[in-house]
């Protein structure tokens, strides 16, 4: 897991896919430093860019605000009918591929890339409309459209996973107008949490030849270990891919370290560091233990 810093989209882009014949053109939004910056970012996802603008997030934020005045007044009156809260998933939906740009095209919690797994979802950090573990709770319906309570999921992690899963230690939120920073959930939280506190990612090889198991991750923390359990980031096909991705890296150090190819190193400690590769915390950890095992100090 990576922590990642949300921003607000500031452009509006009409584009359509260029490996398809018959693409439509539809519009995304995403942030960028610049017009062009945005452009070349479009194209280097093999999008075709017909026009690019800017965009005051403002207009989102006052349609969600509408949206989110509506559910106070009517979510608590069909909860207490029975009845399920049509949500406007749209809404959120037009955010999804900008978060996943904020994620690096990833899965918030698994560093999967969507394509590889899924088109990937809007996840809801704090559930709109009920609580697994507390089945008393109304579910944090006033959050509904708050965007900093979006993060980009795999179907995995997500629907088969976590969820309405949000445990907590200590005192849960109730209600509109509870603060959020007086309650301490057991999740990693990519907006706020520092991965390194919670998580230990096990590289192909220990200290002294001693083997671990690739791929798996370790919580550190209590955090960790709930979010480990709930997100099931051991399943299988996660180690599998993990330990993957562990001796590709391992196999291009050796090679730039052997060739003294500083630029090629420096591009893979980049690609990891800033989140652009996929597992980049578990190939990350392989580097870590590859520089300490060859004497060679620190990579980071």
């Amino acid at each position: 897991m990576t922590c990642v810093k949300f921003r607000e989209p500031n452009f509006r882009a009409k584009v359509s896919e260029k490996s398809r014949v018959d693409a439509r053109p539809y519009f995304r939004l995403l942030y960028a430093e610049t017009q062009d910056a945005a452009k070349q970012y479009l194209e280097s996802l093999g999008l075709e860019v017909h026009k690019v603008e800017p965009y005051d997030f403002q207009e989102w934020k006052n349609r969600a605000q509408a949206d989110h005045d509506e559910a106070l007044r009517k979510y608590p009156q069909a909860r207490e009918a029975g009845k399920t809260y049509p949500f406007d998933a749209a809404l959120w939906g037009e955010l999804k591929e900008h978060l996943q740009d904020l994620f690096h095209g990833r899965c918030a919690y698994c560093e999967a890339w969507f394509l590889s797994v899924s088109f990937g979802d809007v996840e809801h950090f704090r559930p709109k409309a009920k609580v697994t573990d507390d089945p008393n709770h109304p579910g944090y319906y006033w959050l509904a459209y708050e965007p900093t309570n979006y993060l980009p999921s795999c179907m995995p992690c997500n629907q088969k996973a976590k969820k309405n899963r949000f445990p907590v230690k200590g005192n849960r939120i109730r209600k509109p107008g509870d603060k959020t920073e007086s309650e301490e959930p057991l999740l990693f939280n990519p907006y706020q949490d520092n991965p390194a506190d919670h998580f230990q990612y096990c590289p192909s090889r220990g200290q002294g030849g001693v083997e671990l198991t690739a791929g798996m991750v370790i919580g550190k923390s209590e955090k960790g270990k709930t979010s480990i359990d709930v997100f099931d980031l051991n399943r299988e096909w996660l180690i599998r891919e993990r330990k993957k991705s562990q001796m590709s890296v391992r196999a291009l150090l050796k090679e730039a370290l052997s060739n003294e190819n500083k630029d090629g190193l420096r591009e893979i400690l980049k690609r990891c560091l800033t989140g652009d590769e996929e597992y980049s915390s578990a190939m990350s950890a392989e580097i870590a233990n590859y520089y300490e095992t060859m004497g060679l100090g620190s990579p980071f």
